[in-house]
């Protein structure tokens, strides 16, 4: 067999990557190695993704123990005292990051000791009941007699259960698998499957041992201090000898070296003033004349607000983030400094994780319509949440996604800052605050009913209308306008395109190749496209080209555009231009489907009508995935598959239903400000400030 050589995985035995695949190559015991006369045996995992790398390898690793290890022999199974280390670890890591937690607690103006003491009661009652019932441990008849037997109230044994399932959400159980991983290497164990349960059990009890010491955290009762007492009793005090009213100084001691941890220190020159400097609990007194010049920082919230620039700037040149995300990731960099600058952090060293909390916590005070008036930016926290508080509870309190969206930008600012160095509490974690998604995927978004098309496709504008202003739009007349309002939809309902990608359309992204009317999803000068798969070629529905797209294309590259909807674009305006087209249609839905008033994103039920349109017609995933942008599942999915050709997927859109074969083709009329190259009439006075970029799923 041959032996390749690859890149190992980090904390994982026995695997490598070759390439993009990770690959699982383990010794053969001696015996064996010899009589097949080869040293490894390797296995493609067929897998690109590292985390499912690392479970495959565990249950590779722990198969082959079982081949050609012996159980019986010493460093196999974890014995009784790697299993009692783990546990004296994890209490001893846990006692300190509770101790310092705490001590924060102890520091709010409405601390209450007794909630807090009940608050570790019940998080020890989870650890334990993991350690004993294992990842799916719930508070059932058993448990609950053991809780109340220890004295917890029936809420307590409620609230027990209830953050078991927070714990189990928030993916903190089963427990992070390198920490599982570092605790075995730790303690000299085999990082097996069935090691790795046995660590992890362990861990738990160390959690839960460290939770119950409630008595020193909350009533000052340290053990470790009676002791300390004590040896300092049996120990003799030294010697005290005074020279001009202080101690006197060591002769064969450096003069100007400090005992290390203590705040002790002597002057090199007596004589001179000394300068004391409070910022640094290591440094020396000197005479003033050699007195370092004092370091200027920056506030914590200027400091943040620099750093969130500046990481946002790196994203925008590894274009990871369009302009709309930079946006974004700004804003909620603003609130947190804001946030810092009400509570008076000093700097960042003195960002704690409880500060992160206080976010989400306004959060829920905050109005719905958050954001949305220029306002609200230069409003301080406090504001914002008296505004808030002001609203009826429907209209109040921000989605769980959009949390989700702030405490995602905070997260990826501390792991980048962390990763350049800067001097941040190791703690902070803002992702663990982060509320679990609600519903599947497919329940977010419903799709459109026959009915529904129906209905949408007999509005107004598509068999006659009254104008082409807005209101007029719905009204019944005699005159058709070819715009967005009416090509769009059918380009959204036929192609499954995301509203972004269509709105934003360059004339030079529409053709024909072969016969085929296409087109071609990409960057251009008007906007992002979402990643790299969604750029596509998309074929055109012969119902679109039967409408007249290809003769209303030709009319506005006649007037000089470059843009297929230039009625969508106002030149004054940074919002993208789906968002016009949305408002020219919210008004007639509301009206013909009034439920769908209910979603944020109405346009994006047509994408998800056409991809489970495709699905009813048993198109196989890899054309739905080229047809709708989306990347593959799987490596096989991702790399081995051609991107199906236009008159594959042309075959396949043709298996969806007809919604339109009532309407009839009309010669092509532009709106009259359009026909012009006026002016939009309603555009504001705003310059164009970015493009826009599609972000729908």
């Amino acid at each position: 067999m041959t032996v390749h050589r690859g890149l190992l995985l980090p904390r994982v035995a026995n695997v490598i990557r070759r390439g993009a695949v990770y690959q699982w190559r383990r010794r053969l015991p001696a015996t064996l190695a010899k009589r097949l006369a080869i040293s490894h045996i390797a296995i493609s995992l067929r897998i690109r993704e590292q985390p499912k790398a690392r479970a495959l390898a565990d249950h590779l690793n722990a198969f082959a123990a079982m081949l050609f290890d012996d159980p019986t022999q010493d460093g196999f199974l974890i014995s009784k005292q790697q299993a009692t280390a783990i546990v004296r670890q994890a209490a001893d890591r846990h006692l300190q990051r509770l101790d310092r937690i705490s001590a924060m607690e102890r520091s709010s103006p409405d601390f209450d000791a007794d909630d807090s003491r009940r608050s570790d009661v019940i998080m020890s009652w989870c650890y334990q009941l993991l350690a004993g019932r294992g990842e799916s441990a719930k508070v059932d008849e058993s448990a609950r007699r053991q809780m109340i037997a220890a004295g917890l109230t029936e809420a307590d044994c409620v609230e027990v259960d209830h953050m078991l399932n927070c714990l189990r959400a928030q993916r903190l159980i089963p427990h992070y698998p390198a920490r599982i991983r570092a605790a075995l290497d730790a303690v000299g164990a085999c990082p097996h499957g069935g090691n790795a349960r046995i660590a992890q059990t362990a861990i738990f009890r160390g959690y839960a041992a460290a939770l119950r010491q409630t008595d020193r955290r909350w009533d000052g009762i340290y053990i470790e201090d009676d002791h300390l007492v004590q040896e300092l009793l049996r120990s003799p005090a030294p010697p005290v000898t005074a020279e001009h009213g202080g101690a006197k100084a060591n002769p064969d001691r450096p003069p100007a070296v400090q005992r290390e941890g203590t705040a002790e220190r002597t002057a090199q020159d007596a004589s001179g003033p000394i300068i004391i400097d409070p910022g640094a609990a290591d440094s020396v007194q000197q005479p003033a004349k050699s007195a370092p010049k004092p370091v200027v920082s920056l506030s914590a919230d200027r400091a943040l607000s620099a750093l969130g620039r500046r990481f946002a700037d790196e994203k925008a040149d590894d274009r990871a983030w369009d302009q709309k995300s930079q946006k974004q990731a700004l804003q909620t960099y603003g609130l947190f400094a804001k946030l810092l600058s009400e509570k008076g952090i000093a700097t960042l060293r003195d960002v704690k994780q409880r500060h992160f909390s206080d976010l989400k916590a306004a959060f829920k005070n905050f109005a719905k319509s958050y954001g949305k008036s220029p306002a609200d930016e230069e409003r301080s926290i406090a504001e914002l949440e008296t505004i808030g508080k002001q609203k009826p509870a429907d209209k109040r309190g921000l989605e769980a996604a959009t949390v989700r969206r702030h405490l995602t930008f905070l997260q990826e600012l501390v792991d980048w800052a962390r990763a350049n160095g800067e001097a941040i509490d190791k703690d902070l974690a803002p992702r663990l605050l982060k509320p679990p998604k609600g519903g599947r995927g497919r329940t977010k978004r419903a799709t459109f009913s026959t009915d529904d098309l129906a209905l949408i496709f007999n509005f107004a504008f598509f068999i006659g209308c009254k104008g082409w202003k807005k209101q007029d739009a719905f009204l019944p007349g005699d005159v058709v306008y070819h715009r967005a309002l009416y090509f769009a939809l059918f380009m959204l309902h036929y192609m499954g395109a995301r509203r972004e990608e269509i709105c934003g359309l360059d004339l030079d992204d529409v053709g024909v190749i072969n016969g085929i009317g296409y087109v071609h999803i990409r960057d251009n000068a008007h906007r992002d496209i979402k990643n790299d798969q969604s750029e596509r070629f998309i074929p055109l529905h012969p119902e679109i080209i039967r409408l007249g797209i290809f003769d209303y294309v030709e009319a506005i590259r006649a007037l000089g555009y470059n843009r297929v909807f230039p009625d969508l674009h106002s030149g004054t305006t940074d919002s993208p231009s789906g968002d016009k087209l949305y408002d020219e249609l919210i008004g007639g839905l509301l009206i013909a489907i009034p439920e769908e008033g209910q979603r944020k994103k109405v346009i994006h039920s047509l994408r998800k009508t056409f991809g489970a349109a495709l699905k009813k017609q048993d198109v196989d995933i890899e054309t739905r995935a080229d047809l709708l942008g989306h990347g593959g599942k799987t490596a096989t999915d991702e790399i081995y598959v051609d991107a199906a050709d236009l008159e594959m997927k042309l075959a396949e859109m043709l298996k969806l239903p007809i919604a339109t074969a009532h309407l009839r083709t009309f010669p092509i009329k532009l709106i009259p400000w359009v026909a012009e190259k006026n002016k939009m009439p309603y555009s504001g006075r705003k310059p164009a400030a970015r493009r826009a970029s599609t972000t729908e799923p």
